[in-house]
């Protein structure tokens, strides 16, 4: 009998790369494979920003350079993998603990929305209970 292998996408290939980077190496060194595989006008939506859009490499690259000599923390960790069109979903739980050291967990998903095979958005928000 045969056995069908399943092949990742490119898209979930570089999200997996992602989440693989923040594991062994960091937020910062997560951000900056992001940011390689992103388009100049990306827009991101990160949990931790309450609300803002960021836009542009350099706006996102600046505002989490910010938030890490603060002081701001982000553990994340994912269950599930999931493709839908040009966008991988990624659901999981992540603990941020802000600036002000208050701490905030939750359930997340984050959404990385694809454009002729770079990033061009990715946001992050609660699970609905």
């Amino acid at each position: 009998m045969a056995h069908s292998v399943v092949v990742d996408s490119p898209n979930l290939r570089i999200v997996k790369d992602l989440w693989e980077v923040l594991e062994s190496d960091g937020l910062q060194a997560s951000l900056e494979r992001m940011l390689e595989h992103a388009h100049e006008d990306i827009e991101l939506r990160p949990y931790m920003a309450e609300g803002r859009v960021l836009r542009g490499v350099e706006e996102i690259r600046a505002f989490m350079q910010q938030e890490l000599a603060e002081g701001a923390t982000i553990q994340a960790s994912p269950w599930s993998f999931e493709e839908v069109g040009d966008d991988v979903i990624v659901s999981g739980s992540v603990r941020i603990r802000r600036r002000d050291s208050s701490i905030a967990d939750a359930q997340v998903r984050w959404t990385y929305t694809f454009r002729d095979g770079r990033l061009a958005a990715a946001s992050s928000a609660p699970l609905a209970a």
